[in-house]
């Protein structure tokens, strides 16, 4: 250290120079700067007030300091424990003894009464409920696929049949009876209700319904092409006990609209009959024509169709000529639009 007023005098190479005392700098040689620096340093703290107390040794701190993602890492590691035996403990085993691994988790613990990871992993498993994720490739059936299984059941449930079909809408109603196609189906289906209450003339028509006011059924057959028509009824104008209609479809201008009266039987209840035709119509119907001439002799001539109830709006007939079955059928649902 050099003082001020002194030359740097080194020694000699291989010669020792004794110490000399150093001069003490007079009050008006001291910079100014140096002073100041000085005055603005903190008076170091008392060995009682300044040093904290600590538990662990130099050393020890030194290599925690070293280390800080290992002391973060085993903190963590604890806290985890904490959280698992907190679970564990509030999950009270099963009285069938059946605690989903709890049991072999004793295999693991901890001298401090922690579970080990693998245990509490297979206890919390085994406690949790599973997320279910949805399958999108699920088909689900429609409704005629649903009335399908149902008439081909093995035997078909009447009850469980008017029950699907009264439950549903009236547009999935209709798309429901035009899934039966063919003769084996309806033919099941007719078979099926024939321990239901007789078809009523007032099933078709309501009573307090004005003489000629329409009221539209659709219908599906058991032919092989055409299936698809309706069947509209009206009361007759003075009051008698029967019903008139006739069939509106595609293939009208061939076959003619085919007339009908519509009356009660002791045995069988309402029948379609195509032996008769009304004396008139509603205006916006088409021109009453009889069924025994043209093309309509080979579809209505001679023809009754007996029908049978299948629910609160949906019915089946089965067509007869000649006093014999046809094997022909067809279904009608009442139009509620």
């Amino acid at each position: 250290m050099l003082v001020e007023g002194e030359e740097d005098e080194r020694a000699e190479p291989h010669q020792e120079r004794a110490p000399e005392p150093a001069r003490v700098l007079e009050r008006g040689q001291v910079p100014g700067g140096l002073a100041r620096g000085h005055r603005r340093e903190a008076a170091p703290a008392s060995r009682e007030e300044g040093r904290p107390q600590l538990d662990q040794p130099e050393a020890e701190r030194q290599t925690e300091a070293e280390w800080p993602g290992q002391v973060r890492e085993e903190a963590l590691d604890v806290a985890q424990h904490v959280v698992v035996d907190r679970l564990v403990e509030a999950v009270a085993a099963r009285p069938d003894g059946g605690d989903h691994c709890a049991q072999d988790t004793r295999l693991w613990e901890h001298p401090g009464g922690t579970l080990g990871k693998a245990a509490a992993a297979c206890n919390l498993r085994a406690r949790l409920p599973r997320r279910t994720r949805a399958d999108y490739k699920v088909r689900v059936r429609s409704p005629g696929e649903h009335l399908v299984a149902l008439v081909r059941a093995e035997p078909p449930d009447r009850a469980a049949i008017a029950a699907f079909l009264d439950g549903l809408p009236h547009g999935e109603r209709v798309a429901a009876i035009t899934a039966l196609s063919g003769p084996r189906l309806q033919a099941r289906l007719y078979a099926a209700t024939a321990g239901a209450p007789p078809v009523t003339l007032a099933d078709f028509v309501p009573p307090d319904a004005p003489p000629l006011r329409e009221v539209v059924f659709h219908g599906k057959n058991s032919l092989p092409a055409f299936t698809l028509f309706q069947k509209r009824f009206c009361r007759a104008p003075r009051g008698s006990d029967e019903l008139w209609g006739y069939n509106h479809q595609a293939l009208a201008w061939l076959t003619g609209p085919g007339y009908f009266v519509v009356h009660e039987e002791r045995a069988r209840g309402a029948a379609i009959d195509y032996r008769e035709v009304p004396p008139e119509r509603p205006p916006d119907w088409p021109e009453v024509k009889p069924n025994d001439r043209g093309f309509s002799r080979f579809v209505y001539r001679d023809m009754v169709d007996y029908m049978r109830r299948v629910s609160r709006d949906v019915f089946i007939g089965s067509a007869h000529r000649g006093g014999k079955e046809t094997g022909n059928y067809f279904v009608l649902c009442r139009d509620q639009r």
